[in-house]
């Protein structure tokens, strides 16, 4: 027995037999290098084009059979780029071909070496990692010129185990039919593409291992764990058991996350946990979903620059981000600007001449405002998709206020270029130690900002990331990297600025616990690392976490802190002990199972042996599957037909009948009993009227069996009656299923009842009169008063006619501002907002206090509102001395102050007409300052501006109010319309969307004196 350790890039585990695949030994392809003449120039360049040919050919075969896997839709875009890329490759070459009067052969070499020693020099192990890419792509173009046929994975015996210098990205996506269970390997990081396929195949793969290929004799047995990273030669009974049982444990393990990967991210004392993902291509997206992510919290736009050797402009990426955000579906998505500079430079960058030498030492954000047509661009396409998508904007590597500053400048103008109304939200990334010293000038600027741990573990520990990494010191848990996360997190919460973690180490277990304990919020983490993260935190209470943070900020090394953080969490249960998660297989049953598999792991190999030898056939299990079906005499394609039927048939909400070729029914749905009133056993065995021949004197049903016989199904309305004798109206569906033979074997039947749809087009006419009575309703344009900017508007949602707001005089120098909203839809609710306005208009002549104006409404409401109810906010807002009182019966306001903070308005819970002897107090008089707004939204708006529509999005509404404070009142409504209809893009609006906006403006004398002072 032998052991190899490297690392591992898909986890799983799997035993088979060696094949050593060693490219470059034993199909290494030597092309010549030599000079040319100027006459043989366009010869060398049509070689080129045949080769590129070729290869794109292979490509669109290899691209077709992948999309046809759902595992690999991504290996399918992947090889769809490495075409793109070729066809760059060829343009290139030919150039140097050119200039260089030079083979093919050498200019081909020369053009992918240049690529990859640019990728090479890059600090970021995913962009580095493209290399394997431009390898790929190179060495196809390379065996293409030479005539070299491919190497072909298909025909690979079962168990097999590859082991190579180093597995193509192309070559990857071949084993997808192949026998191949494990992939071992020198070369090749867990970013590549060739890990990323293994890893949507299932395959467990390690790389790293130097030499592989002669330390590993061909045929020999090997036990591959792709969680550890090692691998076992030739092993003996004992070690095989040992492996079956950690594979059964990891097996497990899968599981018990799997078990939780739907649940909230939630500690067990109730802090809500954001969890959102870090992408770098676009073909990632699809993981948000599979790991029931929130979002998008950090978007890398780097792969649109670092290998383009052209400007990409406007146009390309407002494709690439309108595309992301329609898949998202209303998620949010934080797209940072292209964080270049310094060693991270793309080539058409590095190849023009007009630009800024004197930017090279630049990085981040400042690199960006130095490149000023290019970042326009990119804000440009991402301000636009912003009218339609929660898109956010994040600034990388911002050091102070003032480069902050001007890249706001730069959005704004970016808003003013397009003339569009909504500006999306702009945050700051936080990883230098400079911005911890202009924390309260950025948070002021800020609608979010962004903790990246990687660089600021970096820079506040004056560390080489390359010659540092692994190192104990150079780490996120050292006390001045928490220190400095500390006091991010408390500067931006006296701001009410949103923070996020959204570094690598945020995607770490036992860090993000800490995370979690030293306030933040938000963790933005590699999608695949979301599931054990998300358990973590389910198991862990916060207020133990913040006494474990308080420890570590007053730690002194970084392993004080990672003992501290062992001990807390050693207390916990892990993934693997399944706590809490009842849907999971228990630990002892799953231990038990363990021990047994362990000690009859040599029969149990035994059986499976004896199981292949004999070799179940295929008609074998056709016969078992046609007699669970309960029809052996039947043909299988009759059978499978009437079984597929079944199944979609009896997920609908239509009423389904399923009869034999007779016209006995042998089965119904759940619809049909809630449609008809009859329970399965009052039907089944009997023979409906319809179908009991087809031989009827009544033309109805000679028409019926003629369809039927014709055109194999009938359709038709008809009138029909439930058990309870009521009538309804029934749209008719009846297919006949027939076998090989061509003779009927089953009837299906299919009911849609029509009368809730005719119910419904009544409602549409009460609807329609409804809108009527609000156009009627609604005020023409807010009051315009000296020191204010007012202004409201209501968006009415297919089905709700409740909403409103109003104006009214509340005294000599008063204005009263009204928002209420009606429960249900309809005409009935529209003449009930018409009542609650005439109401409180009356009752305003001999009265001015709000408070008493809904008391007394609410008791005129109880005796004559039929069962409806209003809530509702009223304030009175006094001119003169910019006093507001306010009252609210089931509504609740927000004053947004100058600086940001938010105080709520709140109200009683009852809505008016509920209970008649409520008292509704008014509040103590709250005096406005210059810069504050104040807002009063229905329900509907905020409920909008949630994902699901379930929760009430306050915040998000409140956030937009911020971004948007500068504007006027009516350009505020507007945004949060704008804002809320993002979240309803793809699904109806389900409430009105309503809102009132005070925007408290200098008064006139102050503004003179302001001029004067000028």
């Amino acid at each position: 027995m032998k052991i190899l350790e490297g690392s591992p890039v898909s986890p799983g585990f799997a035993s088979g037999i060696a094949i050593i695949c060693d490219y470059e030994v034993a199909r290494k392809v030597t092309l010549p290098d030599r000079d040319i003449r100027y006459d043989d120039v366009q010869t060398e360049c049509d070689r080129i084009d045949d080769a590129l040919d070729r290869s794109q050919r292979e490509l669109k075969i290899a691209e077709q059979t992948a999309s046809g896997d759902p595992k690999l839709a991504d290996a399918a875009a992947l090889l769809s780029a490495h075409a793109s890329m070729a066809s760059e490759i060829a343009a290139t070459v030919k150039k140097q071909i050119g200039c260089d009067l030079v083979n093919v052969e050498q200019a081909l070499d020369s053009v992918i070496r240049d690529w990859i020693s640019r990728l090479q020099e890059l600090d970021n192990e995913y962009l580095r990692q493209r290399e394997q890419d431009i390898r790929d792509v190179g060495q196809r173009m390379t065996r293409n010129l030479a005539g070299v046929t491919p190497l072909s994975y298909e025909l690979l015996p079962p168990g097999t185990v590859i082991v190579a210098r180093e597995l193509l990205p192309s070559e990857a996506v071949g084993l997808a039919n192949s026998g191949v269970v494990a992939i071992v390997s020198e070369y090749g990081g867990k970013f590549s593409h060739t890990a990323i396929v293994a890893r949507s195949l299932g395959i467990p793969a390690i790389s790293g291992i130097s030499s592989v290929t002669t330390r590993i004799p061909a045929g020999a047995k090997v036990l591959v764990d792709g969680i550890s990273g090692v691998v076992t030669i030739g092993p003996d009974e004992s070690e095989e058991a040992a492996f079956l049982a950690r594979q059964l444990e990891h097996e497990r393990h899968i599981s018990s996350l799997a078990c939780e990967e739907k649940q909230p991210c939630v500690t067990q004392d109730g802090v809500a946990i954001s969890l959102l993902g870090n992408v770098g291509l676009p073909d990632e997206l699809d993981q948000i979903a599979d790991h029931h992510l929130t979002g998008i919290g950090l978007f890398r736009t780097e792969f649109l620059f670092i290998d383009s050797r052209k400007r990409p402009g406007y146009d390309l990426q407002l494709r690439v981000y309108e595309d992301m955000a329609s898949r998202l579906a209303g998620l949010p998505m934080v797209i940072r600007t292209f964080d270049l500079g310094g060693d991270k430079l793309p080539p058409f960058l590095a190849l023009d001449e007009l630009r800024n030498r004197s930017s090279l030492h630049l990085r981040g954000l400042r690199f960006s405002l130095s490149e000023k047509n290019l970042l326009d661009a990119q804000l440009r396409a991402i301000v636009q998709v912003a009218q339609t998508a929660d898109v956010r904007i994040l600034l990388p590597m911002v050091i102070g206020s003032h480069d902050f500053t001007q890249a706001i400048a730069a959005v704004d103008r970016a808003v003013q270029q397009l003339d569009v109304l909504r500006r999306p939200p702009v945050g700051a990334m936080i990883e230098t130690p400079a911005v911890l010293f202009a924390l309260d000038e950025i948070l002021e600027l800020a609608d979010f900002v962004a903790i990246g741990t990687n660089d600021l573990t970096q820079y506040m520990l004056a560390a080489d990331r390359d010659l540092s990494e692994g190192t104990d010191d150079c780490t996120a848990t050292h006390p001045a990297v928490l220190r400095a996360i500390q006091k991010v997190v408390d500067a931006a919460e006296k701001q009410q600025c949103p923070v996020c973690v959204c570094g690598e180490e945020a995607g770490d277990t036992d860090f993000a616990c800490l995370l979690v304990g030293l306030g933040v919020r938000e963790l933005s983490l590699s999608p695949a690392r979301a599931a054990g993260v998300r358990h973590a935190v389910r198991h862990i209470r916060w207020d133990e976490a913040r006494e474990v943070a308080d420890s570590a900020l007053r730690c002194q090394t970084p392993q004080q802190v990672q003992e501290l953080i062992h001990t807390w969490r050693s207390s916990k249960p892990s993934a693997t002990q399944g706590a809490g998660s009842g849907a999971c297989q228990p630990a002892a049953v799953v231990t038990t199972a363990v021990k047994t598999a362990t000690q009859s792991f040599v029969a149990a190999t035994a059986e499976r042996e004896s199981l292949h030898e004999r070799n179940i056939t295929l008609e074998h299990r056709v016969a078992k599957e046609t007699e669970l079906l309960g029809e052996a005499k039947r043909d299988l394609t009759a059978a499978a037909e009437a079984s597929r039927i079944a199944a979609v048939a009896f997920d609908s909400y239509d009423s389904v009948v399923i009869t034999d070729e007779v016209g006995k029914i042998l089965r119904v749905n759940k619809s049909f009993t809630t449609l008809t009133g009859y329970e399965p056993d009052e039907v089944i065995g009997k023979t409906p009227r319809i179908l009991r021949s087809g031989r009827h004197d009544n033309e109805f049903y000679r028409q019926m069996w003629q369809s039927i016989a014709t055109n194999g199904y009938w359709e038709g309305e008809l009138w029909n009656k439930r058990k309870d004798g009521h009538v309804y109206l029934q749209r008719l569906t009846i297919a006949c299923v027939k076998d090989e033979s061509g003779a009927t074997s089953h009837y299906v039947s299919s009911g849609q009842d029509l009368t809730r749809q005719k119910r419904g087009e009544a409602d549409r006419a009460a609807i329609q009169a409804a809108r009527t009575v609000q156009r009627a309703l609604f005020p023409s344009a807010a009051p315009c008063v000296p020191g204010f900017d007012i202004a409201g508007a209501v968006h009415p949602a297919q089905r709700v006619s409740g909403d409103f707001f109003d104006f009214m005089t509340l005294g000599p120098d008063s204005v009263g501002l009204l928002v209420a909203d009606v429960s249900g839809h309809g005409l009935g609710p529209a003449l009930l907002m018409s009542q609650t306005q005439a109401y409180l208009h009356a009752l305003a002549e001999s009265c001015s206090d709000p408070g008493e104006l809904l008391t007394s409404a609410n008791r005129l409401f109880a005796k004559c509102a039929d069962g409806n109810f209003v809530t509702t906010f009223l304030g009175s807002l006094d001119t003169m001395t910019r006093s507001f009182v306010y009252a609210g019966a089931g509504h609740q306001g927000y004053l947004v102050c100058k600086s940001g903070a938010v105080r709520v308005l709140s109200s009683t819970s009852l809505p008016l007409g509920v209970e008649n002897d409520t008292t509704i107090p008014s509040s103590p008089a709250i005096v406005l300052q210059t810069g504050d707004i104040l807002v009063v939204p229905t329900d509907g708006t905020e409920e909008t501006m949630s994902p699901e529509g379930t929760a009430f999005g306050q915040e998000r509404m409140l956030n937009v109010v911020r971004t948007n404070r500068k504007k006027s009142a009516a350009q505020i409504v507007n945004a949060l319309f704008l804002a809320a209809r993002d979240f309803t893009h793809r699904r109806p609006q389900e409430d009105d969307i309503t809102a009132l906006i005070v925007k408290v403006l200098p008064t006139p004398q102050s503004q003179a004196s302001n001029q004067r002072a000028r």
